[in-house]
């Protein structure tokens, strides 16, 4: 017996319901990312500090290494592997460093570091964020990536001012405070 295109069983048709709800849903936009192959090492320069951020590439079917470095006087303090930032800045009396990024890969949206090489925060991307736009992927924007405004606050008088918090400029306009008090 012939059946009409009108007496299909609903059960075919839930599949396709469902996957129209996907599509329709769509808030998080789809991406994909293309690796680069090289060596890539990037120093900033703070007089007796210096920080490299380094990319390696050459062995893609593991995929990419991120590795940020503390140098002191050309000492290696400290290394951090799989790690990674957009954006760097560092506190006026050079006592903590603070890189920042909108990027979903390796995956971490702020570090801190202080000036002998410890981490005193490492904030991976979360759902405790807000963002204003997120991909599937790679883009997971949090901070004003046109003016991020690092901004560190400091308590005390002469040598005894030291930074009790660090805050920047979040992607809708407010401040966000990086840590209560370090």
């Amino acid at each position: 017996m012939a059946r009409s295109l009108t007496t299909v069983p609903l059960m075919n048709t839930i599949p396709a319901i469902a996957a129209l709800f996907l599509l329709m849903a769509g808030s998080v936009r789809a991406d994909s990312i293309a690796f680069s192959s090289e060596l890539i090492r990037t120093e900033y320069d703070f007089g007796d500090l210096a920080i490299a951020k380094i990319y390696d590439g050459r062995n893609l079917s593991s995929g990419p290494l991120h590795t940020v470095e503390i140098w002191r006087r050309n000492e290696l303090i400290g290394r951090f592997g799989g790690v990674s930032f957009d954006d760097l800045a560092i506190a006026p009396d050079e006592s903590y460093f603070v890189g920042i990024s909108n990027s979903g890969h390796p995956g971490i949206a702020y570090l801190i570091i202080d000036a002998l090489g410890n981490v005193r925060a490492l904030q991976r991307h979360t759902t405790r964020l807000h963002y204003c736009e997120q991909s599937i992927s790679v883009v997971r924007q949090w901070y004003d990536p046109e003016n991020p405004d690092i901004q560190f606050e400091t308590a005390g008088d002469g040598d005894n001012r030291r930074v009790i918090q660090i805050s920047i400029m979040g992607c809708a306009g407010d401040r966000i405070q990086l840590l209560d008090q370090l």
